[in-house]
This record gives structure tokens, C-alpha cells and sequence, in this order.
């Protein structure tokens, strides 16, 4: 019969195993699997410091959080360790939760992997990741800065950002934010670097821009609703498809870029449904109503028709000569 470290080897974590100093509660020195058998109090500056790549961090269900003193990080995970996983626990009441702070200590740790895990409490970053890393099913709730904070080349996928002082999520260039909500965060909801991709998420009442995203950018089958700002904003060269935003004291959808692509959206309740202040930008398939003034277009745009049903008005450059009753499949409808 195998022993259970036969079957999964791992190590406890406690002063026997992972020994910390004067600053540090425990110190992971050989690569490994690791876990909790508990909660965990700190006191230090730090709760848990990896000194190995490819170490494996379960919290086992378990808690790391600062019952002493302030800031520091509840897991410090330096450039050198890279494709660490943490998973299944919360982080509650540091500077950082999971902090790799590449941008102010070098280059960040690549290819971790955070999973099941809740942040509060927080007051820089809930989570702080590395370049490459993936971010799945982590809530960041209640922090006093950012939630989720992802490096060059990072996906984040069914998180959740609620009520943070900053941002919702924020990724640097080239990051996939994917089936991910963000509410009442007084930063903005989820904004994302050059070259980044945002899919089937939901931003609500945040504060700022719901949906941010640089040049070169996708947004596609989002739904943004009552920001306080503008819902969904690019900065130019990105795609803009199939949202639903309803209820902004701003713009549902606004661009002040060039060579946007903004495609098939639904937007209510706004000042202005979808509005256009740079140039080059694509604009069709997209319905606007109930906004108090549907559409806000410079010249110098490539627009579709804008139909109205049951009136025979109709004004744009592309599909022109559209009439009551008429067809065209590049039409923008305001209602």
C-alpha cells in the first residue's frame, strides 16, 4: 500500500519545514508542493517568501492573513522563482496579497498560475501577477487599490473585482481578460494595456471608464452597464463587438482613437449611446435607444447608415439610401 506522500507529496507548512526569520513567517527554500494545515497569523513584514521555481502553494482552504503592523505581502514571490502556483485560499489585509513586483525589482516572475483565490483588505493590490501568468476563479473584493493586477502576456479568466478603490483589473499589453466581472470599483472596471483582448465579461456601476483597453485592442461580447464615465473606451486600432451597456451617466461606448472597429452593440439609458471623437473608426451594426442623444460621430469616420424604424430618415456613408422598411445588413438602428 502507498503512503500518502506516495500518493501526493507534499509538505506541510509550519517552523519545522519552512523555517522564516525576523521578517519573514516562512521561507520556501527547496522547490516542492506545499500547504496549510491552518490559518495563518502574521505578524512580520511577510507571510510567506518563495525562494525556489516551480514551487506549488495550496492554502488548503485556509487564510494568510496580518493580525500585526501593516503593508508587506501575505505570499512574495521574487523574479527568480517563476511558475509558481497558489491556489485555494484567501488573503486578506496587506499592502499585497501575492505580490511580483517585477516593475520595481526587475523583471517580474513569468508563467505563475493563481487559482480559487480571494483577496480583501488589500491596500496597494489584492494581486499583483508576473508576465505569462494565468488568473483563474479569483475574487478581489473591498481593496484599497487595484483588485487584479496581471504583467505582459497574462490571461485572466472567471474573476471577479467588487468594490476596490482602484482598479477592477488591470493588465499590462497583450493579456486576454476573459468571463470576468467588475463592480463599483472607483478606478474603472477592467482596463488592459496594447494588443489585449476582452471577452464575455460584465462591468457595472464602476466609476471612471467600465471597459479600458490601448491600441490594437478586441472587446467582444461584453456587457457594461451604469459606469459612472464612459462604459467602454479604446484608444485606438481595437474591435468593439456585440456589447450591451444601459444606464451610464456618460457614454455607452466611446472612442477618441483611430482605427477602432466598434460592431454590433446595444447601448441604452446613456447621455450618449456611442460616441466617436477620433477619426478612421468603423461604426456598424450597432443599436442605440433611449439615450439622450443616440449617436455623437466627428466626420472623418466610416459610419453605417443610421436607420430609425418607422421613419424614413436615414444618414451615414456606408449602405446609403436605406429607407423605411429597407434592409442593410451594415445599418446602425437608433430607436
Amino acid at each position: 500500500m502507498k503512503t500518502l506522500d506516495q500518493v501526493e507529496a507534499r509538505t506541510p507548512l509550519n517552523a519545522t519545514n519552512t523555517p522564516g526569520n525576523e521578517s519573514v513567517e516562512f521561507i520556501i527554500t527547496r522547490p516542492g508542493s506545499y500547504y496549510l494545515t491552518g490559518n495563518l497569523e502574521v505578524t512580520k513584514a511577510q507571510g510567506i517568501y518563495v525562494e525556489q521555481a516551480g514551487v506549488t502553494i495550496d492554502l488548503n482552504g485556509f487564510e494568510i492573513r496580518r493580525t500585526a503592523g501593516s503593508g508587506g505581502s501575505g505570499i512574495f514571490i521574487p523574479t527568480f522563482s517563476e511558475r509558481c502556483t497558489v491556489k485555494n485560499g484567501s488573503v486578506v489585509g496587506f499592502g499585497v496579497g501575492i505580490d511580483s513586483p517585477g516593475f520595481l525589482f526587475g523583471s517580474p516572475a513569468r508563467g505563475g498560475s493563481f487559482s480559487y483565490l480571494r483577496f480583501s483588505g488589500c491596500s496597494a493590490f489584492g494581486l499583483r501577477a508576473g508576465r505569462a501568468s494565468t488568473i483563474e476563479n479569483c475574487e478581489a473584493v473591498g481593496n484599497g487599490g487595484t483588485g487584479i493586477f496581471a504583467s505582459i502576456g497574462s490571461t485572466i479568466r472567471d474573476c471577479s473585482a467588487r468594490e476596490n478603490l482602484g482598479k477592477g483589473i488591470d493588465t499590462a499589453a497583450g493579456c486576454v481578460i476573459q468571463r470576468c466581472a467588475a463592480t463599483r470599483n472607483d478606478g474603472g472596471g477592467l482596463e488592459t494595456d496594447d494588443g489585449g483582448l476582452v471577452t464575455q465579461c460584465t462591468v457595472r456601476e464602476n466609476s471612471g471608464e467600465g471597459i479600458n483597453v490601448g491600441a490594437g485592442s478586441t472587446v467582444q461580447g461584453c456587457t457594461a452597464t451604469s459606469s459612472a464615465a464612459n462604459n467602454i473606451r479604446t484608444a485606438g486600432g481595437c474591435l468593439v463587438l456585440e456589447n450591451n451597456s444601459r444606464g451610464a451617466s456618460g457614454s455607452g461606448i466611446f472612442t477618441d482613437g483611430t482605427d477602432s472597429r466598434i460592431e454590433g452593440n446595444a447601448t441604452s439609458g446613456n447621455v450618449t449611446g456611442i460616441r466617436v471623437t477620433g477619426t478612421s473608426n468603423l461604426i456598424v451594426k450597432n443599436s442605440a435607444g433611449d439615450n439622450a442623444s443616440n449617436y455623437n460621430i466627428v466626420p472623418a469616420n466610416k459610419i453605417g447608415v443610421v436607420f430609425t424604424p418607422n421613419n424614413s430618415s436615414a444618414s451615414g456613408d456606408i449602405g446609403g439610401g436605406l429607407s423605411a422598411g429597407a434592409v442593410d445588413p451594415w445599418a446602425n438602428f437608433a430607436f
